[in-house]
């Protein structure tokens, strides 16, 4: 007599060891799935802290899960503070391409800063799937608008309002200056003495900003961890600039963003350790290599 199973059309007698041989690629592919959409169970336990780094650094991280889960982090920089200097990204060549890309944490160990957070918009840029796109470690980059190291101007081109100049006396102002020391350059202002533009943009994206107060004294680094569902999905640009508000800023400006955004500063050791979670080819917890970073330094807590 005929089984049941031989009469049951596309039936086909399936061992254990077939079985587990043909759920291997289901399973990759949910994994990769789950991390492009950040649906994955390696989001960290995080929670608000406030602490004193350097000598005039204080850093926060805020936790919010309205209107949706964010993760906000905050370097406050006193700027009377002694020992307070900047350092942006120094040329790397004179070619059309001033620049060798690098990750901010490379760059802090590289010059030893105390504090970093990625500066400029770049180009080219290529986005990557699972492996870095363009630019990798070590690849030539252009900056995005005005950019200056120490006296060395290596990116003339002018690209929107909003450039943050640091004299020699490492006095920080968004006016333009009579000579060129050091400065980076971002998308445009969001904040402008103390008020705020129409941003036409309303996505949820992750963030970097830099403002200062009304007096010069004290500048904010802002950074939001997004594209990371469950852990941070990042901010409008209205959001943005309510935060930066309540942190008593009146000028400030957007910083390269999505991926590139990073927030790092020197551990006990000496080490550049990320403060936040950036994403670089979709891989959340990874740092893209950018072209320049503005870094702090700073003396030691006594």
């Amino acid at each position: 007599m005929t089984s049941l199973r031989a009469r049951l059309p596309g039936f086909h007698h399936v061992t254990p060891v077939k079985a587990a041989a043909a759920l291997i690629p289901m399973l990759a592919v949910m994994f990769v799935a789950a991390l492009v959409t950040g649906l994955h169970p390696f989001h960290p336990e995080i929670e608000p802290t406030e602490q004193l780094l350097f000598e005039g650094i204080r850093y926060s991280r805020e936790v919010r899960d309205t209107p949706r889960p964010m993760v906000i982090h905050i370097m406050r920089i006193d700027l009377t503070a002694p020992g307070i200097r900047f350092l942006v990204t120094p040329r790397d060549n004179h070619s059309e391409r001033p620049l060798e890309a690098r990750t901010t944490s490379a760059f802090a160990e590289e010059f030893g800063v105390q504090a970093a957070i990625n500066a400029n918009y770049y180009r080219p840029y290529i986005p990557g799937f699972l492996v870095q796109g363009y630019p990798r470690s070590g690849h030539r980059v252009e900056p995005i608008g005005l950019a200056a190291s120490n006296g060395d101007v290596y990116s003339w081109r002018f690209w929107r309002p909003g450039v943050l100049f640091i004299n020699d006396n490492h006095e920080v102002s968004f006016n333009r200056p009579d000579r060129y020391h050091t400065m980076i350059a971002g998308n445009g202002f969001l904040l402008r003495r103390g008020r705020r533009p129409e941003f036409e943009e309303t996505r949820v994206y992750p963030r970097a900003a830099l403002g200062v107060d009304a007096g010069h004294t004290e500048m904010v680094l802002v950074v939001i961890d997004g594209k990371q569902p469950r852990y941070s999905e990042g901010a409008t640009l209205d959001e943005l600039a309510d935060i930066l508000e309540r942190h008593g800023v009146h000028n400030a400006i957007r910083l390269d963003e999505g991926g590139s955004a990073t927030l790092l500063a020197q551990d006990e050791a000496g080490e550049a350790q990320v403060l936040n979670r950036p994403v670089a080819a979709r891989l959340p917890g990874y740092e893209r290599p950018v072209a320049n970073h503005l870094g702090i330094f700073a003396h030691p807590i006594e």
